[in-house]
């Protein structure tokens, strides 16, 4: 098997192997559920594959001032490609945060929304590419003669070193990726909205060299360079913060292991003494009426929430006013 071969093949199995590697690694770690990475996944190929694209359609491909401005100028370009992929990517990781997680309050749901979302990245525009340029390789027909002699040219086209430069550019993208999920979490769950935009910022910054790369502006090397470092500088960040958030979401939810979904203090019943109760949200013990007959129990961890606060459903729940009195003479009790 000679080099080409091996990068082709290295090119396709690592964007999907590696995402598989960490979502099975995270979701171990953490207990993080599947779906918050499809969820990530999902989220790439609305606005970034969708959404953006519509916008690429009037502002880079439409007929008219400006985009003929845009496309006119080379500063202009960079600027708007760079910003662009900034602001449809982190408004998605923002409306999944907001809409389709916002029952979860584990910080290392970020994580995993990282990895979903630069993982189906990561394979897009990789992975499957390489897969058919691998599987041709190999001998696979892919249609007819002119279809086989057009891939053939474009295997062959390809330079060794710039397949290996995607394959780095891929896993520098991801490290990004992830680190960017973890700024605009930090955003949502600190109501704290700095770091979306600084995250935006930095999307644009990984982002600007790269388009002035396409206009033939600068060289390879010092593009991967700048997102090599960019990435760094946006994952030590992100670390910072997580480290932040994570011991502090841990603490809280250790405080509150002994509240039950509907506010009430389960050190305050009877049957946390009598019975030794581990408390209603603790596996263990727990009185007849608790353990089998209790509905706001049982839904509390149907929807895997903390307590009925926290249910995205509240508003057209007729028990979640009497939880949420539970909860208001609980914080009296407190304070």
């Amino acid at each position: 098997m000679d080099i080409k071969t091996i990068l082709v093949a290295l090119a396709a199995i690592i964007p999907f192997a590696l995402s598989l590697i960490l979502l099975i690694w995270w979701k171990a770690k953490t207990k993080v559920r599947t779906g918050v990475f499809i969820i990530g996944s999902i989220c790439f190929i609305v606005f970034a594959l969708g959404v953006e694209q519509l916008a690429h359609n009037y502002f880079l491909l439409g007929n008219n001032a400006v985009s003929n401005f845009i496309n006119g100028h080379v500063v202009s370009y960079a600027l708007y490609a760079a910003l662009a992929a900034g602001v449809f990517e982190e408004i998605a990781r923002l409306v999944a945060y907001k809409f389709l997680l916002r029952k979860y309050k584990d910080p290392a749901i970020s994580v995993a929304y990282g990895i979903g979302h630069g993982g189906i990245e990561m394979m897009i525009l990789l992975g499957f590419t390489y897969a058919i340029y691998f599987l041709f390789m190999q001998g696979v027909s892919f249609g007819s003669e002119e279809i086989n002699a057009q891939l053939f040219a474009t295997v062959m086209s390809i330079p060794n070193s710039m397949i290996a430069v995607a394959i780095v550019e891929r896993l520098i993208a991801l490290v990004a990726q992830i680190g960017l999920s973890i700024l605009v979490f930090t955003a949502y769950s600190r109501r704290d909205y700095k770091w979306f935009f600084i995250a935006i910022g930095f999307h644009a910054i990984l982002d600007i060299p790269a388009a002035f790369y396409q206009t033939g502006s600068l060289s390879i090397v010092f593009v991967e360079i700048w997102c090599a470092v960019i990435a760094a500088v946006i994952m030590y960040i992100a670390v910072k913060l997580y480290k932040q958030l994570r011991p502090a979401y841990l603490a809280e939810k250790e405080a509150k292991q002994f509240i039950a979904f509907c506010g009430k203090d389960c050190e305050g019943c009877d049957s946390f003494k009598d019975l030794s109760c581990t408390g209603c949200r603790m596996p263990g013990a727990k009185s007849d009426f608790c353990e089998n007959y209790c509905e706001m129990r049982r839904c509390g961890f149907d929807k895997h929430i903390e307590t009925c606060e926290d249910c995205p459903d509240k508003k057209r729940c007729p028990a979640f006013a009497q939880a949420q009195e539970n909860l208001k003479k609980l914080a009296e009790e407190v304070n």
